[in-house]
């Protein structure tokens, strides 16, 4: 990757990718890694089809992944009013 091309990265992606690849040092996989990464630098709570953007992967991934969290107690599901 050309020098150019690095600077012109979203340092919030870059911290996403970063705790991605670490995640398997954890113990858990790499999409759980960087929902954990996503939601820790999100101000407020993010559905899946958000997240699922976010992170270029499907719904049914994210969906998968943000569950095994919740079982390890990493993130919690939250209810917003007025949304489904």
């Amino acid at each position: 990757m050309e020098r150019s091309q690095r600077q012109c990265e979203d340092p919030v992606d870059v911290f996403i990718n970063g705790w991605g690849r670490m995640g398997v040092f954890w113990g858990v996989g790499k999409v759980q890694a960087e929902i954990q990464a996503l939601l820790y630098l999100s101000p407020r709570p993010l559905r899946l089809d958000e997240m699922s953007d976010r992170l270029k992967t499907s719904r049914s991934n994210i969906s998968l992944n943000a569950r095994a969290l919740q079982n390890l107690g990493v993130v919690r599901k939250v209810i917003i009013p007025g949304d489904r």
